[in-house]
Order: structure tokens, then sequence, then C-alpha cells
């Protein structure tokens, strides 16, 4: 038994001097300068480009032999992809799943040494780095359109909370499709708020430096939110609602994001108290944070809201 337990402790010993090592070295190694390039390419162009300078980042740090050959018996070398968010309003469109699905092919047909692991509680801890992911786009001078979108993705490593990798390229707007998904189409309100900040944030942070530690910390509960989302995108309600209740009971789950799930989703299982309920906590965490957008629809030309119930029948409750 001794023997065990001391064999044990070595091993744990070894992962943690490994993993210190990897940390220090990818931070000495992945310093770079880091500028948009100045011409802006086709949107596939510009996710391929992102996507390509991330992953070779990772790629260029080089280990002591002891240390690599330690490394790859003992450290995974896995990442996971935190969903792409729009960085002006945050939700999540047919542009950002289009990042997250070219992402995830690029890096199998490119970097095979590279797995891409689920964000659930599955792959999360397997993973050495989150990838963090906003596009947004861009104005000129004096405010107009400049037709260009600003694409970030930045690589945290998940032990040292520390940014190992980032990269941003821009995109021509043409072709880019800014159609919410269902959560976010059918949301009664604009779910930006501190957790979106954050995520953003992260995505264009500076290599070498310390990812937002808001974001760090609730990893495990934006994978909950993410599987919320996918499931109520399906209709797949009830296991929706299990979800986002949850992760409203995990570390940093009381946010816009799920009280506004469990409010969707109970309204359209026709459970109008608990919906209204949800709703009033929506309200509550908005003012908390002085941010609260509502979507109202009114008549053409007039103070009168939408004549259809099916858009304006929860507005008495919402002004409740």
């Amino acid at each position: 038994m001794r023997t065990m337990l001391k064999t044990h402790s070595n091993s744990v010993a070894v992962r943690a001097l490994v993993a210190v090592c990897i940390a220090v070295l990818t931070v000495a190694c992945a310093q770079r300068a880091q500028r948009a390039p100045e011409t802006a390419l086709s949107f596939e162009e510009a996710v391929d480009a992102a996507t390509d300078d991330l992953l070779t980042q990772t790629q260029k740090l080089k280990l002591p032999a002891f240390v690599a050959r330690l490394e790859s018996k003992l450290v995974n070398r896995g990442l996971t992809v935190d969903p792409v968010v729009e960085a002006s309003s945050g939700n999540q469109t047919a542009a950002t799943t289009a990042i997250e699905a070219r992402i995830v092919a690029r890096a199998a047909a490119k970097f095979p040494g590279v797995e891409v692991l689920r964000f659930d509680a599955t792959g999360l801890p397997r993973a050495q780095y989150l990838l963090a992911g906003s596009i947004e786009r861009l104005a000129a001078e004096g405010g107009a359109d400049s037709g260009t979108y600003r694409i970030d993705l930045a690589l945290t490593d998940l032990k040292s909370a520390v940014v190992v990798a980032q990269a941003t390229s821009r995109a021509r707007s043409s072709g880019i499709d800014s159609t919410p998904t269902p959560y976010y189409r059918d949301s009664p309100v604009l779910v930006k708020d501190a957790a979106v900040e954050h995520t953003v944030a992260t995505s264009r942070g500076t290599v070498g430096q310390p990812a937002n530690r808001e974001y760090v910390a609730r990893a495990s509960t934006s994978s909950l939110i993410a599987q919320a989302v996918t499931a109520y995108n399906n209709d797949q309600l009830e296991d929706a609602l299990a979800l986002y209740v949850r992760a409203l009971e995990s570390p940093g789950g009381d946010q816009i994001r799920v009280h506004n799930g469990i409010y969707l989703i109970n309204w359209r299982l026709g459970r109008h108290s608990e919906a209204e309920a949800a709703f009033s906590r929506v309200v509550a965490v908005g003012l908390a944070n002085k941010n609260l957008g509502v979507k109202f629809l009114f008549k053409p030309n007039s103070t009168e809201f939408w004549s259809d119930t099916k858009i304006s029948g929860p507005y008495d409750i919402w002004l409740r």
C-alpha cells in the first residue's frame, strides 16, 4: 500500500511539474506582436487564416527533450471551443456557428496533433486549452459601415489561466449571415451582459497575460449554458430546462442568458406563472447590471403593440 501511494504521489508531482514547465515555456515562446491584417479576406479565408495562425502558435512551443517525453505521456494537448459570439450583441448567429464548424474542420485537416474536445462535462476536464472567439462589424471613420468584420480567436491554458495564443483577421461583410440562432431569435431581451463581455475580452487577450479571471472561473458553467442553448435550438425543451437549472446553481450562473432560457422554455410549455417568475429575475439581473433592453414590437407608425398574440401575447407579463 505504501509503495502504491508513493508511486501515485510521484506521478501527481511529475504531472504538476510538467504542467508548470509547459505553461511557463508556452508563455515565453508564444510572445509575439499582434495586429489585425490590413487586407480584408473572404469570410472563409479570414476564419482559416485566424485558425491557422492560432494553432501554429501552439506548435512553435519547443520543450526540452526530457519534458517533451513526459508531456507526450502525461499531458493532454486537446482544446475545447467555447461558442463564438457576436461582440456587439452577444448573440450566436449563423456566422458564429460557421466559424466554430470551420475551426473544428480546419484543425482536423491541418493540425492532426490537435484534439478538439466537446465543450461539456466530459471534454472540458480533459482539455488543456479553451478557445474563445468573437466577431464584430467594424465602423469606418465617422461611424459609417466599413464593410468589414473583425474575427478574434484566443487560446487560454486552463491550468495556468494565461492566454497562450491569439489571432485576429478581417473579413469582408459579403457572405456573412448574422441571422440569430433560435434561442437568440426568440429572446425577449438583449443578452449582452458581463459574461458576454468577458468572452469578448478574452478573445482579444494579450499573449502571456492572464485571461479574464471571471471567464476562466465560469468555464464549466458556460459549458452547461452552451449545451442548454443547443438543446433549445433543437426543440429539446425539457433537456434544455434541466441544463439551465443546473447552470443557475453553478458558480456565475446568475446571468441573463440563464434566466432568459428558463423564461423561454416555461412560456413555450404553457407554464405561464413559472415564466413570469423567470422574467422577473431577468429584469432584476438586468437592472442590477444597469443593462436591460426588452424587445417590444409596435404596429407601423403607431404606439399600439403588434396585434399578433404569438408576438405580443406575453407583453402584459413583461410590463408587470
